[in-house]
């Protein structure tokens, strides 16, 4: 029996196929973050602040729309788990693609805290509360006079970007007292960040 039959040879070069389309995507993200980095843009809480974003994008690829969250103190960030659970934020935001005169409105949605309901079987349930506070991934803040200094990065959505001008505009809807919140849960810094990142994470 042979080992290379032909539908063996086309079964291998579909895989191929399919790994080098996502190679090539890959190479982009990578591309872009090696070329050049995109600003983190601050974005106090409580304030009722609204901020706009640009992104200039020069090939088609990914993008990922994320809250950074700077803490002093790492260890500080630990002992205040309980307060993270309860920051009450709500931020809004809506992307539109530019063009001359025109701007259209491709993406938009509402981020706030609130408790998902997980179905572990057909008799068993659990909640939990989700808040973007607790992050998914870490950065290192550029604070040279505090070296015990930490970041959280939580994702926020995420959607591909062909050639063309961007523009995101983010609205904080959070309550006053939210600042009250991130004192004792000794968060110092909120920021905006929209940066190419790989495929299959959103």
């Amino acid at each position: 029996m042979k080992f290379f039959t032909k539908k063996r040879i086309a079964f291998i070069l579909a895989i191929a196929a399919v790994l080098a389309l996502a190679q090539c995507d890959l190479l982009r993200v990578w591309g872009s973050q090696t070329i050049g980095s995109t600003p983190k843009v601050d974005f106090p809480l409580g304030e009722g602040k609204t901020i706009s974003y640009s992104v200039n994008s020069w090939v088609k690829k990914p993008y990922i729309i994320t809250l950074k969250i700077e803490y002093p103190n790492y260890q500080k960030k630990l002992d205040s788990r309980e307060e993270i659970g309860n920051i009450p934020y709500r931020i809004s935001v809506k992307c539109y693609k530019l063009e001359k005169t025109k701007e259209t409105l491709f993406f938009q949605d509402t981020y706030v805290i609130r408790d998902k309901i997980y179905h572990l079987d057909d008799s068993s349930t659990f909640t939990r509360r989700e808040n973007l506070f607790e992050g998914n991934s870490g950065w290192n803040p550029n604070n040279p006079d505090n070296p015990y200094a930490s970041g959280v990065s939580s994702g926020m959505g995420g959607f591909d970007l062909p050639y063309g001008k961007y523009r995101c505009d983010f609205k904080d809807e959070s309550p006053p007292e939210i600042k009250h919140y991130l004192q004792k849960a000794n968060i110092t810094r909120t920021a905006i960040h929209i940066f190419p990142y790989e495929p299959f994470i959103y």
